[in-house]
């Protein structure tokens, strides 16, 4: 975690800023995890009682965050599957030392694609979601 110092300053440890990013990206993704399952919800709140089927519109949505929750297990499965592999590549070089070793982009770059497809996938799904409301809910 961050000193409270340091960010008073402004200023970090550069080894602080990675430190930052994962614990905030694995947040977003908690939160974005929450908020599909929330979507998923809402729109199983607005299907037809007496057919228990949903409109047209709003199906949609629910295949994005369909996508979306897929892609987050997609996210953490390859993660586990390409960082075992790493470190068992790895393991045999260094003979019980423990070194740091920086992360390869190869492993990096497409988690985080992922991630921020399952991001968007919630957002544009959301965004479907209060166009249905607007366009089916009449305030009064």
């Amino acid at each position: 975690m961050i000193s409270a110092q340091a960010t008073r300053k402004n200023k970090m440890k550069l080894s602080e800023f990675i430190k930052v990013s994962h614990s905030s990206s694995t947040k977003a993704s908690d939160i974005t995890r929450q908020m599909i399952l929330a979507g998923i919800g809402i729109i199983w709140f607005f299907k037809d009682k007496d057919t228990n089927t949903l409109q047209k519109f709003i199906i949609l949505p629910l295949l994005t965050l369909g996508l979306a929750l897929l892609l987050d297990l997609l996210q953490y499965f390859l993660r586990g599957i390409m960082f075992k592999s790493f470190y068992d590549k790895n393991i045999s070089r260094h003979r019980g030392a423990d070194p740091e070793l920086a992360v390869p982009d190869k492993l990096s770059k497409p988690l985080y694609a992922i991630y921020y497809g399952k991001i968007c996938l919630m957002l544009v799904s959301y965004i479907l979601i209060v166009i249905f409301l607007f366009h089916n809910l009449h305030f009064k």
